[in-house]
């Protein structure tokens, strides 16, 4: 029986593809990835950053990425863990870290990308309960490990 993800990849996403055709362009940092990374992208709202960007970037790169998303995405989006997107905590972040693994993160998720809707090219560093997202931040000074923004045109 095949699996969600490899019916996603071999059936959905190239008809994704087609309507989105995402390239990657300066890639120079992400060739030879050994070791853990966190990319990092604004959420934008045609959702195209979330799977078609995590997946076509896990294909150029040959390795599974790891998404962190909010612990509300299970609720909303149980099939995105066959994607592998897990909470956004910092176990969970450690852990991958630790094993090498290249992270996905999105600060502000759908909160931001309703912002953007207004305001595209302006980021809010500041969530609505008043904390500064900074996490990706940390974890990178603290286990020396690379942020590679990716971004997403509207």
């Amino acid at each position: 029986m095949i699996s969600l993800y490899d019916f996603y990849l071999l059936y959905i996403y190239p008809i994704l593809f087609k309507f989105y055709n995402i390239k990657v362009v300066d890639n120079y940092n992400i060739t030879k990835l050994d070791n853990s990374v966190i990319f990092i992208s604004k959420h934008t709202s045609h959702n195209y950053d979330l799977l078609i960007g995590l997946i076509t970037i896990s294909l150029y790169i040959g390795r599974t990425i790891k998404g962190l998303g909010h612990y509300f995405i299970h609720y909303a989006c149980p099939h995105y863990k066959y994607f592998g997107i897990l909470t956004g905590n910092k176990n969970n972040a450690d852990t991958l870290i630790t094993n090498n693994q290249p992270i996905w993160v999105i600060p502000g998720g759908a909160e931001e990308m309703l912002i953007a809707y207004n305001n595209p090219s302006q980021i809010n560093w500041i969530s609505k309960s008043g904390n500064y997202r900074t996490g990706f931040a940390k974890l990178s000074k603290e286990y020396n490990i690379p942020i590679i923004p990716v971004s997403c045109p509207e």
